[in-house]
């Protein structure tokens, strides 16, 4: 999705777009802290097979 030209090469820019009714700084940090913690479970699931979660049931998959 190309919306827009960056004209300077030294920020780095962002867009999220949320339903949060809460303000831009927290909104931010709350994004950012999730993006961590998905590449946290990424990095587990190929290196430690975390994938699958062995249950005896076959919705715990």
């Amino acid at each position: 999705m190309h919306l827009f030209e960056p004209r300077d090469d030294q920020f780095d820019y962002k867009m999220i777009v949320t339903n949060k009714t809460e303000s831009t700084k927290s909104v931010v940090f709350f994004h950012n802290g999730r993006g961590s913690q998905e590449v946290i479970f990424g990095d587990g699931k190929t290196d430690a097979a975390l994938d699958i979660i062995l249950t005896k049931r076959l919705t715990g998959n």
